[in-house]
């Protein structure tokens, strides 16, 4: 078993280069598919596929595969992504977000008996499965689904290490896609498309100017703690790391519209203590906002582990008709705060804590509290009126 996610991924290299990938794809779809060989290699897979359920879809659209030929995900998701009885399976014992496992959610037995393992597994040479749901909003979601044939057995536990640390720049990857695509991101105003969303982006331009940032970005940038701008332009407190950082920014805005899926990178960039180290990645990115003469030639990603969680109150209460103290309570178990916590914020009693969790579950569709604070997390956060 793996120790941590170097171990995993054979080194910290692979693992950042990984990372960088997912970003870099986020902006060029052509990338998925070098993006899902890396990923199918270190979980030792044979074949691999992101797809993706959006609302106004009744069948996946796929987003990218590796080692399949296209008819056979056509097919997939033309008939047998309905009646795959793994996925029916791994909904009922894995909660959203956590990686599944074929042999786990269903029988051998089952399994090889079912019309889907028949007529499309076996005849493509699958029989064992790892998964993972991602989700990217109120309504949508992905799923990476990495597959091998019987041979080569089940994949083990080592893999949700793997799964899991990749989950969250996956998601945040697959949204910006999604976002870019269906909304014609850069046409439609890039500015506030990345300001519905928590994680910090910065954009330059060739020269490396600071030419747009988000609201999570703009406060990163004003506390000047580890990064700053200076003349327009990013600076890190440390000189090894500022080096690196121009170095790395340099080379990434050089590449050209069809540059490599290894354009771009990432680094830590060091805080004061105890603020944990900030990660800043960056990807190619080239477009012309509206309004500006200097167009973009990278975006910057700066994630910050320590950052407070927004409300996502005023959301919880357009989708699902919450009432102002339900909202509010849902607040605070997104914060971490246990029943009887909050009953004393709140000055209310336990017993009525626990009936507005009990409505607050029901009106969102919730199993239980870690599956709603899941579901809040890939809500984007309002502004309160």
């Amino acid at each position: 078993m793996f120790q941590n996610p170097e171990q995993a991924f054979g080194g910290t290299a692979p693992l950042l280069e990984t990372i960088e990938s997912i970003y870099a794809a986020a902006q060029k779809p052509a990338l998925w598919g070098p993006v899902l060989d890396r990923i199918c290699a270190t979980l030792h897979g044979e074949s691999i596929a992101i797809y993706a359920g959006f609302p106004d879809s009744r069948t996946p659209g796929i987003i990218a595969m590796s080692d399949l030929a296209p008819d056979v995900w056509n097919v997939f998701a033309g008939y047998y992504a309905a009646i795959n009885p793994m996925m029916a399976r791994a909904e009922e014992k894995f909660a959203v977000e956590e990686t599944w496992f074929s042999h786990l959610a269903i029988s051998d037995a089952e399994l090889e008996h079912s019309e889907f393992y028949a007529d499309f597994y076996k005849p493509n040479q699958m029989h064992h499965t790892v998964g993972l749901r991602i989700q990217l909003g109120d309504s949508a979601s992905a799923s990476l689904s990495c597959q091998r044939s019987s041979a080569r057995g089940p994949f083990d536990n080592a893999t949700d290490i793997i799964c899991q640390t990749l989950r969250p720049h996956l998601q945040r990857a697959l949204m910006l896609h999604h976002q870019m695509g269906t909304l014609q991101f850069a046409a439609l105003g890039l500015d506030a498309a990345l300001c519905a969303h928590d994680h910090a982006v910065i954009g330059i331009d060739r020269n490396l100017r600071i030419v747009m940032f988000n609201r999570g970005a703009e406060a990163l940038l004003q506390a000047g703690d580890g990064i700053r701008s200076v003349n327009d332009r990013l600076a890190c407190a440390r000189p090894s790391e500022h080096n690196a950082l121009v170095a790395l920014l340099s080379a990434t805005v050089a590449c050209g519209v069809h540059s490599a899926a290894a354009a771009g990178g990432s680094l830590q960039v060091h805080r004061r203590e105890p603020s944990p180290p900030l990660t800043l990645s960056v990807s190619p990115f080239h477009s012309t906002l509206p309004g500006r003469s200097a167009p973009l030639a990278a975006l910057v990603f700066l994630i910050d582990a320590s950052a407070p969680v927004r409300s996502r109150a005023a959301t919880m209460r357009a989708i699902y008709g919450l009432t102002p103290t339900e909202s509010r309570i849902a607040d605070l178990l997104l914060q971490g705060m246990e029943i009887r916590g909050i009953s004393g914020h709140l000055g209310t009693t336990l017993e009525t804590a626990r009936f507005h969790v009990k409505r607050i579950l029901t009106k969102t569709g919730s199993r239980r509290q870690s599956e709603l604070v899941r579901r809040m997390l890939a809500l984007p956060s309002q502004s309160e009126q």
